[in-house]
């Protein structure tokens, strides 16, 4: 639509939220080659609501159990056999819940931790 104005009031994805949403993107991604949109949406909802059940995670963003639990596996800590390369980001720790041990728990290891602040500041926030 040449000549339209941009961000009119009634675009329900204002320029100043996608770039914002890029940029907490970017920081995410960086030395983390190959990192999904899956992981990421992962990390932030545990950075949210730690500590979050893997039970609220599926639920939470609708995805496969096989597929969450392989993005856990690349968020999470020490290496893993299903994680590409056999190494993971260290992001997220995996509990058992203490109320039942057949549930885990995820929350932020304080290299996630310090990725939240990374986001936070590359936000201006």
């Amino acid at each position: 639509m040449a000549g339209s104005a941009r961000n009119t009031s009634n675009d329900p994805f204002p320029e100043q939220r996608l770039d914002t949403l890029f940029r907490a993107t970017e920081v995410f991604r960086t030395g983390r080659d190959g990192a999904s949109a899956l992981q990421l949406a992962i990390f932030l909802l545990t950075a949210s609501r730690a500590p979050v059940t893997i039970r609220e995670i599926r639920g939470t963003l609708k995805a496969p159990a096989t597929s969450i639990s392989t993005a856990l596996a690349m968020l999470g800590e020490g290496n893993d056999i299903r994680s590409r390369g056999g190494k993971s980001f260290g992001l997220i720790a995996l509990e058992h819940h203490p109320e039942d041990r057949r549930e885990k728990v995820a929350s932020l290891t304080a290299k996630g931790r310090h990725l939240v602040l990374s986001m936070r500041d590359a936000l201006g926030n």
